[in-house]
């Protein structure tokens, strides 16, 4: 299932409630601003089992080696940084592209912003990290180039084009 998570936490004040609330809330607020959706996430409220000493710590440990193949916890995940490396080497090979290439376009190009929109789409890398990755220029202005290209491709098509 996708719409639940596991967290082992450790809190020296009874916080619990208010701290789950945030991260469940702030978490769907994000994935559908980034993905333009509405609605829940997650579903139901969360399950919490109070712990002490490191018996139940162990044994959630040794869990993950034993659970199934189609248990979730058993997929590994691609880093957001790893995923975006992959996506850039992509791009550049497709379009005989180098670094240096990066560096020597505008920072408003066409292509460049594609990508960077592809980035922002499939990644969780924020708009400074995209904005460094492919000489962007400051993330305010990136940022900027970025939104007015996204909001130009929607007008234009509902998908993203890289080919230009």
């Amino acid at each position: 299932m996708r719409d639940h998570y596991y967290l082992v936490l450790e809190t020296p004040d009874a916080n619990l409630v208010p701290g789950l609330a945030w991260l469940q809330n702030t978490y769907t607020i994000r994935l559908n601003n980034r993905h333009r959706l509405t609605g829940h996430v997650l579903s139901g409220r969360y399950q919490a089992q109070v712990v002490e000493g490191g018996g139940y710590l162990r044994t959630a440990g040794e869990m993950e080696g034993k659970a199934g193949e189609h248990h979730p916890g058993r997929t590994r995940l691609e880093t957001a940084e790893a995923k975006a490396d992959r996506i850039v080497a992509e791009e550049l090979a497709r379009r005989r592209w180098t670094v240096a290439d990066l560096a020597s376009r505008q920072k408003s190009d066409p292509t460049k912003l594609a990508l960077a929109a592809r980035l922002r789409q499939e990644t969780t890398l924020s708009v400074k990290q995209i904005a460094e990755r492919l000489r962007l220029g400051k993330p305010k202005g990136a940022r900027t180039n970025l939104h007015k290209f996204m909001n130009r491709s929607e007008t234009r098509s509902p998908q993203i084009q890289l080919d230009f």
